[in-house]
């Protein structure tokens, strides 16, 4: 079994990884594997179980699990969006894997549709509220700067002092453009936020959001003339 992850992304958000983690929990087709002598050894996962004060997942399988080797490490895939990560240290008993809760996952990049990187030299915003209505947005608009976008998802950078009401929220309405307001908004939800520094002398971070349309093409294309595609 190979896994390519080229077009993957890190997920470090501990919230995110929790969220795969209980998504994952209900799917039937989570594995683990593992290489040993040039062999791979997978294993189908019975049930994945969350140890919250501990901050460990416990794996259980009908298999035997005695013959993997602690020298070694373990490679996790998960059914939850095909996500993958790898385990250096953990227990094992003879239906049992025991380890910590994973830093750090890969996740598929949830826009494969080409994007746009929009230079600092031609910086373009948006406006995004919790609440579809004008009247009700009054004081909790938030004007964020772009930093790329695509057809279906866009991503973003916001001060630190407004990554918590991003992270809260989850879900907005997107307003307007570069200064054009849309027709009709469009509801956008947060699917990641990084928790490093895109700009660690404006303390800024990157986050995406996933449209639930696509943006209008006069739009799109007015965004994207003269940009570089990735």
């Amino acid at each position: 079994m190979g896994t390519n992850v080229e077009n993957y992304r890190s997920c470090i958000e501990y919230k995110e990884i929790l969220r795969i983690l209980q998504k994952s929990s209900f799917l039937p087709e989570n594995i683990i594997w593992q290489n040993i002598g040039g062999k791979r050894v997978i294993i189908p996962i019975e049930n994945l179980e969350i140890d919250f004060m501990a901050r460990d997942l416990v794996v259980s399988s009908g298999e035997d699990l005695t013959h993997l080797s602690s020298e070694y490490p373990l490679y996790v895939k998960l059914d939850y969006h095909s996500t993958v990560f790898k385990v250096l240290n953990y227990q094992v008993s003879p239906h049992l894997i025991t380890f910590e809760i994973p830093k750090e996952m890969k996740t598929p990049e949830l826009r494969t549709d080409s994007r746009s990187a929009i230079s600092n030299a031609g910086q373009k915003t948006i406006m995004i509220s919790p609440f579809l209505n004008e009247k009700t947005s009054k004081g909790e608009e938030l004007k964020i700067q772009l930093v790329d976008v695509s057809i279906n998802g866009l991503g973003l950078l916001i001060s630190e002092k407004n990554k918590s009401y991003i992270r809260n929220h989850r879900v907005f309405w997107l307003h307007s453009m570069d200064d054009q307001i849309l027709e009709y908004p469009l509801l956008a939800e947060v699917v990641y936020i990084s928790s490093e520094y895109f700009s660690l002398k404006d303390k800024t971070f990157k986050f995406g959001m996933k449209l639930s349309k696509p943006l209008p093409k006069p739009l799109f294309e007015k965004l994207t003339k003269s940009l570089t595609l990735h």
